[in-house]
């Protein structure tokens, strides 16, 4: 079976998938990247993978490897599209041929966005004239994705659950820390709403709790966080580190006893939710992007809040600041859903048995959950 992946960029949420889809398909796999990783990815410590593995090709280097790209998309059996033109994929749509398309939500706006002239063609042409196609599947990236999809038409058993993947190990931590470590990371700006983990430091420190908060990155907020921190004399037990390369805030996850998402909407996945889960870090996330209510079990290996609730929120850093074996039995379970279920070894493994199963026109897998699961959400 000849698979492609085709999209922008070749960061460190498309690797362990690629890897293992290389794994088990060998030099029949290839990875397209279309775009030059920005300067921006780069300054938030991401790596571009597609320059150092073998499976990868560039297209947007030169004419000749944009239209080896496309002689690969006409011609694979399975091709995965994600952020890239769609021009890639249109001949093979119109032959009918297996293809996935890896999306978030596209309402992060609200169902108003349904009503531009603009938009509403760009759904049409990409998704609901394709609607009837046998072969063509939506991998939905977050909870609320399949809403939106069923929204214009398309049909629920073409709806896959879906997301990224983070690399996944086993953990080493004791749970041990002498001093409760909260993190927080994402750009600060307003759709990520830093604010909210700044008033759980505020209530921690009004109840003579010890912790440190970090938060991990930048943006333009800073000045207002900074602010907010000296206002209220939190400079002791909150810390702003910026950014840092993806494997060392890796290690801060591993190391942390709480880690904060207050994302709104508009976050259409949330992979800091994997990498914290990963580490066996208590998670508390907001119901509201996409990733939480797809990784979290709501009081098993994670706690979900109603955003924009900032005492729901609250309440729940307090009640596992306070109670540590509460920590200590979501973050094992928070790792234990990482490393059997959502990872790119088992999101390639179902992506691999699915396809066969319609390629060879045979009983196509029927998963409960997990990546390729019907999106009944």
């Amino acid at each position: 079976m000849k698979a492609v992946f085709i999209t922008s960029t070749f960061d460190h949420y498309h690797l362990p998938f690629c890897e293992e889809l290389y794994k088990q398909l060998g030099s029949d796999f290839t990875f397209i990247s279309t775009v030059p990783m920005p300067e921006s990815m780069m300054k938030l410590g991401f790596t571009d993978y597609s320059k150092v593995c073998s499976f990868a090709i560039n297209a947007w280097e030169n004419d000749e490897k944009m239209q080896k790209a496309q002689e690969l998309c006409d011609n694979a059996d399975v091709v995965v599209i994600g952020a890239a033109p769609f021009s890639f994929v249109e001949n093979r749509l119109k032959n009918n041929k297996l293809t996935y398309q890896f999306t978030e939500r596209f309402l992060k706006k609200g169902i108003i966005s349904l009503f531009k002239p603009k938009n509403a063609v760009e759904l049409y042409n990409r998704y609901t004239k394709y609607r009837n196609n046998s072969k063509y599947f939506i991998l939905c990236t977050g909870y609320y994705a399949a809403r939106d999809f069923r929204l214009i038409g398309m049909k629920q058993d073409k709806l896959l659950r879906w997301g990224y993947f983070s690399a996944v190990k086993e953990l080493t931590r004791d749970y041990n820390n002498k001093v409760l470590s909260l993190l927080w990371t994402g750009r600060f700006v307003e759709l990520k709403h830093p604010e909210f983990a700044l008033e759980a430091a505020k209530r921690l420190n009004q109840e003579k709790i010890e912790f440190q908060l970090n938060f991990i990155g930048m943006g333009p907020m800073n000045e207002q966080m900074q602010k907010f921190i000296d206002n209220n004399d939190l400079n002791d037990c909150v810390k702003i580190l910026g950014s840092m390369p993806t494997e060392k805030v890796q290690q801060y996850m591993d190391n942390s006893d709480i880690s904060l998402f207050t994302s709104d909407r508009r976050e259409g996945w949330g992979a800091v939710v994997n990498e914290a889960m990963v580490g066996g870090c208590a998670v508390v996330a907001s119901d509201l992007a996409g990733s939480s209510k797809v990784l979290i079990e709501n009081g098993v290996n994670g706690f979900v809040y109603r955003h924009p609730n900032k005492e729901e929120f609250v309440n729940c850093v307090l009640e596992l600041a306070k109670n540590k074996e509460l920590r200590r039995m979501i973050g094992l379970n928070a790792n234990k859903s990482m490393t059997e279920k959502w990872n790119g070894t088992e999101g390639a493994k179902r992506i691999i048995n699915f396809s066969h199963a319609i390629l060879n026109e045979q009983c196509i897998p029927k998963y409960e959950n997990g990546p390729c699961s019907i999106a009944k959400d």
